[in-house]
């Protein structure tokens, strides 16, 4: 279960065709960090109720980073050198897997998880919402998965499309690759320390930094079933070798249940059956009955480990080169990336006479107010991934450093669809509240600005018109400019229109600085209609009729 999810959920992240349905984000609305942020407090119970259960399967079924550092853990095992029968010495080289059970760091858990919920709750989380993104086991995944898997993943795109075109397949088209340097750098560096951690301790940052482990494991110590040794166990050690949580004391005979991740490694490792999964306490377990259970050896759990190793890595791979491989043979409506990044030859070109810096970044539509975005969003960069149009980016200082890897839109390679909601209908922390298509085509995330001194109209006498004729709503047209003889227009704009799509912003053909740009909103407006949906609608009644 758990390989399938991490599966689906890194599948969502890199599917640039659409074969993966949207309604596949509910993966994404069972985290818990999400469940917080966005208000469900009935999912939040859920889990509460589900680990006072049977402890912390959250960690071990659910949590893609979790689930990849087990990945990690199982690759590990191809350099091990513990699969003798013998207890496994006290000294253990880089490339061996030998866990061994190690003492809580309980004041530095603690630490990060009080760290967070100050961050979360009071006016750091809103002030300075990266210390919640830099913690967010959740957001750290997605990050890890668009700025270092997704580009080399689009390159193996671009490069297998002409093939698939070919083949008569045009489902698999050619998409841009942009790369963020300081955001790809964040996402290398977590990726390290999981990767360390986990190749040498196992579940250790679960256990020690994650916030979200730490709270659970609270939890989990009162949890109704647990995982208990039993007393006829004679301290080998195969049950603490193979805990990744490291923590199974065999000496003492006994188990953290905090820490315990209900993986049951332990359980299959174990060759005499001294542990079982049970709501009884240690003491009503009878010995007799254990006893009598068919014993299995360890030579066996190495066979069974290493296929089911196998499996696991075989899946989780197999997840980044499905899209490639399974396409519907449809027509894709992909524009190529010629065409975001130049400029069409039959317009008027220039370059600009006046240089402008936007007041205000501009996040997607859905977000409300900028308060209410950066306080809910973790950086998870799923908009990032799922934007048709590519125009959400990775923020670099747009918001300040504070927003740092916050989604925010840039219409220098693309706009906003008029009819497009995929970024609010996928957010899983609830920082972009789903919206309506009618709700999105009156929502003002940003307002056009014209400069006159940019246009080629003015600075060439040469007509253009691009803006005006890519405005969806009519906020820009074109109105007579200098003499009469020469039947010049130049853009006039209506603000009350605009909607900040960015279409205007994209076409306009002069650089580095646009002659009409988009200035984004703090607060999100409504924006009035270019038309009366009831006269309109009226009208189409009339239509219908036939004469």
């Amino acid at each position: 279960m758990a390989c399938l999810i991490l599966t689906a959920i890194s599948f969502f992240f890199l599917d640039t065709s659409g074969l993966t349905p949207l309604q596949c984000h509910g993966l994404l609305h069972l985290q818990l960090v999400p469940i917080l942020l966005g208000g469900g407090l009935l999912g939040l119970g859920v889990w509460l109720v589900l680990s006072l259960l049977f402890g912390r399967i959250y960690c071990s079924v659910i949590c893609p980073l979790g689930i990849f550092q087990d990945v990690i853990t199982r690759i590990g095992t191809v350099f091990n050198s513990a699969g003798n029968k013998s207890r496994p010495s006290k000294k253990r080289s880089f490339m061996q897997r030998a866990y061994r059970y190690s003492k809580p760091f309980v004041r530095l858990r603690y630490g990060f998880l009080l760290f967070f919920i100050i961050s979360l709750f009071l006016s750091f989380g809103i002030r300075f919402p990266l210390f919640v993104s830099l913690l967010d086991p959740y957001g750290i995944f997605g990050r890890m998965i668009t700025s270092l898997v997704r580009p080399f993943y689009l390159l193996g795109n671009n490069i297998l499309t002409p093939y698939f075109h070919v083949a008569g397949n045009y489902s698999v088209t050619y998409r841009p690759v942009f790369f963020n340097p300081g955001i790809s750098v964040v996402a290398l560096v977590m990726f390290v320390l999981l990767f360390g951690l986990a190749f040498r301790h196992g579940r250790r940052y679960c256990n020690t930094i994650c916030p979200v482990g730490t709270f659970l494991g609270w939890v989990a110590r009162y949890s109704f079933f647990r995982i208990r040794l039993h007393s006829d166990c004679i301290g080998c050690g195969l049950c603490e070798f193979q805990c990744k949580s490291e923590c199974i004391d065999s000496k003492n005979k006994t188990i953290d249940t905090s820490r315990c991740v209900v993986c049951f490694n332990c359980l299959t490792a174990c060759s005499r059956n001294s542990l079982s999964y049970t709501c009884l306490p240690k003491n009503r377990v009878k010995a007799e009955k254990i006893r009598n259970l068919p014993q299995q050896s360890n030579a066996d759990f190495v066979t069974f480990n290493q296929r089911q190793r196998r499996f696991l890595l075989s899946a989780f791979l197999s997840s980044f080169f499905m899209p490639l491989f399974f396409r519907k043979n449809e027509q894709a409506t992909v524009v190529a990336a010629e065409d975001f990044t130049t400029v069409p030859q039959v317009l008027p070109q220039g370059k600009s006479v006046v240089s402008y810096q936007r007041e205000n970044a501009i996040f997607p539509p859905g977000g409300i107010s900028l308060r209410h975005f950066q306080s809910r969003c973790t950086a998870c960069q799923l908009c990032v991934a799922k934007c048709p149009a590519q125009i959400i980016f990775p923020a670099s200082n747009e918001y300040g450093w504070g927003g740092f890897m916050q989604p925010t839109l840039r219409f220098t390679h693309g706009f906003c669809n008029f009819d497009c909601t995929i970024c609010a209908d996928v957010c899983p922390n609830r920082a972009l509240h789903n919206l309506s298509v009618q709700e999105k085509h009156q929502t003002q995330i940003g307002i056009v600005h014209f400069l006159v001194d940019n246009c080629v109209v003015n600075t060439q006498n040469s007509n253009c018109g691009a803006c005006a004729e890519h405005c969806p709503t009519g906020a820009v047209s074109m109105v007579p400019f200098g003499d009469p003889s020469k039947h010049l227009t130049i853009p006039t704009i209506k603000t009350k229109l605009c909607v900040g799509c960015g279409a205007c912003e994209y076409i306009c053909p002069i650089r580095p600085y646009r002659a009409i740009y988009i200035e984004g909103n703090r607060v999100h407006q409504t924006a009035e209609l270019p038309y009366d949906p009831d006269a309109k609608q009226q009208t189409l009644q009339m239509d219908d009729f036939g004469f």
